[in-house]
């Protein structure tokens, strides 16, 4: 610890404070969880409502899949 740092030496307040600390910690993670929601719904709101828009869009696909051959089969 640093100059002038007070730690308690009770057990209550060292629970108290691990309390706290947890507690703040897990603010902010819902903060940055909010945030993260929030920009991935952002970008989600483009999606097509059906098959047939994918036919003028980019789409990506594993090489050899199930899903290469359905779009080969249906689209492409």
């Amino acid at each position: 610890m640093g100059y002038g740092d007070n730690a308690s030496v009770a057990k209550l307040g060292k629970a108290t404070a691990l309390i706290l600390m947890f507690g703040g910690l897990l603010f902010i993670l819902g903060l940055a969880a909010r945030i993260a929601s929030s920009l991935t719904v952002k970008q989600l709101t483009g999606n097509p409502n059906g098959f047939n828009e994918l036919k003028d869009r980019a789409v990506g696909t594993i090489d050899k899949s199930g899903t290469e051959d359905f779009l080969l089969e249906h689209f492409f």
